[in-house]
């Protein structure tokens, strides 16, 4: 995206030489998203801002298709950016509530009595104890500047909230099909 370094201005703000009227009909082409045309602007705004030829004329001096391409970029990258910081604050959440859950579980374990259990169930213990230490050893982070990259697909973040889930509905012994 061009900037004015003096007030960075953005290709989507008014122009210089840019009338208010053409302003807000580009506005308005603008706000149309994927289905703008000039056309649908003079349809649209029932001729406020003018005939097709106008709106073609103020279209080609004023370069909205660029600046329209230049705006959606803007908006998409904006969108990406809150969706990472999204990811960052639930896995965060996530990371709390999972604590949350083994205290409450462990407390709970330290109330059992193992007289009491089967042999079942002490067999099920040792083998989901023995899965979540293999698990927690055998689990590779990330390094630092795979942390660091910002990416629209984060792949980081996928990789883990999906190992994390597969290897809790494991222990749990739920199948995929029961969680869909």
């Amino acid at each position: 995206m061009k900037e004015n370094s003096s007030d960075n201005h953005q290709s989507w703000h008014r122009q210089p030489g840019e009338s208010t009227k053409a302003y807000a009909a580009f506005c308005a082409y603008r706000d149309l998203g994927i289905t703008r045309s000039v056309m649908r602007v003079v349809e649209e705004c029932e001729g406020k801002y003018g005939k097709r030829s106008i709106l073609t004329r103020w279209s080609l001096n004023h370069n909205w298709v660029r600046r329209c391409r230049e705006y959606d970029d803007f908006v998409e990258k904006e969108r990406w950016r809150d969706l990472y910081a999204h990811r960052i604050e639930m896995t965060k959440r996530h990371i709390e509530q999972a604590k949350s859950l083994q205290f409450k579980g462990l407390s709970a374990l330290e109330e059992v009595d193992p007289s009491a259990l089967s042999h079942q169930d002490l067999l099920r213990y040792i083998k989901t104890g023995m899965e979540l230490e293999k698990a927690v050893i055998n689990y590779s982070l990330p390094d630092e500047a795979e942390m660091n990259k910002e990416s629209k697909g984060d792949p980081v973040a996928h990789r883990i909230s999906d190992e994390i889930l597969a290897m809790t509905n494991k222990l749990l012994g739920r199948t995929k099909s029961e969680d869909e």
